[in-house]
């Protein structure tokens, strides 16, 4: 029952390396606990903290757990915290995270549930990069967007294998999900997302385990309501989709996802940043639709040929200067469907030009 620690009482502990103050009414730490340098465990859960002291010389410590306080920040001391392996700080008030943390390469599991965030605070505060990051708690927070509004698209967390964004404000799938390619559990559920489509570009990722339960997508889709309890079946029934919404997603590469989708019939890239499709496409032997409309492509390469599936594609506004020579050009015209309407005003259409360049005269 704790309700303070007197100045100096830390002073004579440095080799103290477990410390545990949970469970009391301490509202302040005194400053000398900042040096216990050879703190490995420091738990602070259910006080009445409103602050952290500084961290700055706690450069062995492993595990931080500052749950159920009235924290409405974490110091800016905390990336020096350079061994810390699990950090939770769930039932706080914090609003923002601060920045430097991509100096905390050893973490492994945090936890930030029930606080005031918006959103991540990605790319600024580095949180993105940590590539030893496997468990990422936030839910029950405000978060509308995973980045600072306007910066969406990072990508990010290489080794993530856990998100839980269960109970916040979000509108959609982040578009930040699709580069997390070693993402195992996705729990979204108790959000307002209404848009079913965003979920079936998700099928070729190696998801073990997806949560959507409480979202509005499941009153107006029939077929995906049977699933809203069923979360294996919800995987599977993710697994088997053939069509990919990805439009709108200032995607400036194509995330790896899509082509690990070999049953892909349906792939929608309208109104990114595409500067060029890569040539890996080969492999989607099943795609029929393509629309890449609205992009930056500037060429259109030979290998486009192999796609022998193709009948529905879509060119039109971009800066396509030069389509490469493609020995199967003719097959190709007949399966266009939908076409360029505009070559910078050089060209009609995609169709048009491709029949020119396979008239006789025309040498490889």
């Amino acid at each position: 029952d704790l309700q303070s620690l007197d100045a100096g009482s830390c002073c004579g502990l440095t080799a103290l390396t477990v410390l545990d103050l949970s469970s009391n009414r301490l509202k302040a730490l005194p400053e000398d606990l900042a040096l216990l340098t050879s703190l490995r465990s420091l738990s602070l859960d259910n006080n009445q903290l409103k602050a952290l002291p500084c961290m700055q010389d706690w450069t062995s410590l492993l595990r931080l757990s500052a749950s159920n306080n009235e924290l409405n920040c974490l110091p800016a001391t905390f990336s020096s915290l350079v061994s810390l392996q699990t950090m939770v700080v769930n039932n706080n008030l914090i609003d923002v995270l601060p920045a430097n943390l991509s100096r905390l390469t050893s973490l492994r599991s945090f936890d930030i549930s029930y606080n005031c965030l918006r959103h991540l605070g990605l790319p600024d505060n580095g949180l993105h990069q940590l590539s030893s990051l496997t468990s990422l708690e936030a839910k029950m927070n405000e978060i509308a967007e995973l980045s600072v509004p306007g910066l969406a698209g990072t990508c990010m967390f290489e080794g993530l294998e856990v998100l839980n964004l269960k109970g916040n404000k979000l509108l959609s799938l982040p578009q930040e999900v699709l580069h997390l390619h070693r993402l195992k559990e996705l729990d979204l559920s108790y959000n307002l997302i209404c848009e079913a489509k965003d979920f079936l570009s998700l099928g070729g990722m190696q998801l073990d385990k997806v949560l959507l339960q409480g979202n509005p997508l499941f009153k107006d889709n029939a077929e995906l309501r049977a699933f809203e309890d069923d979360h294996q079946g919800l995987v599977s029934f993710i697994r088997s989709q053939v069509e990919m919404h990805m439009e709108r997603r200032s995607l400036t590469d194509l995330p790896a996802l899509v082509l690990k989708s070999r049953e892909l019939r349906h792939l929608f890239l309208s109104h990114n940043l595409l500067l060029k499709l890569p040539e890996t496409m080969t492999s989607l032997t099943s795609l029929q639709t393509l629309h890449v409309d609205n992009n930056r492509l500037i060429l259109l390469e030979r290998w486009i040929s192999e796609l022998q599936s193709l009948t529905d594609v879509n060119l039109s506004v971009n800066n396509l200067l030069l389509l490469s020579p493609i020995a199967r050009l003719n097959a190709l015209v007949q399966r266009l469907s939908k076409v360029c309407r505009s070559f910078q005003d050089q060209l009609t259409s995609t169709a048009e030009y491709l029949k020119m360049l396979t008239m006789p005269t025309f040498t490889k």
